[in-house]
């Protein structure tokens, strides 16, 4: 990261700007719960680790994730998938093929839990 994004106090200490928060409602899989509260467990012993070493830029950086992810869980509502399932809606999976006879799968998820490149899509 450029030193030009990190404020730094008279003491010297870094503080990082804040992840932003999405202004949308935070739709989760029950998976992407699970994902969240893992990338928390992950970060508090990030944190705790760096302060542990006196590492205070790798502390910094730590608790700047698990703000976003203490907040993303606070924010989270848990969709299941309908059981009526003749409308693609949040938590399910729908298949397209395209003109050329290829098809494709999508599993329709939240932000946090989107990643085209392995079939999930916001």
């Amino acid at each position: 990261m450029s030193r030009a994004f990190v404020k730094e106090d008279e003491n010297g200490n870094s503080e990082l700007p804040e992840r932003p928060i999405s202004p949308h409602r935070n739709f989760v899989t029950e998976a992407g719960l699970a994902a969240i509260e893992a990338a928390l467990d992950r970060f508090e012993g990030a944190h705790r680790a760096a302060t542990d070493e006196g590492d205070k830029q790798a502390a910094a950086a730590a608790l700047r994730e698990v703000r976003y992810w203490k907040a993303r869980r606070a924010s989270a509502e848990v969709i299941k998938p309908p059981a009526d399932k003749s409308t693609a809606s949040f938590g399910m999976t729908i298949s397209l093929r395209r003109v050329d006879g290829r098809e494709q799968s999508f599993r329709i998820v939240g932000e946090d839990e989107a990643d085209p490149a392995r079939g999930t899509v916001s």
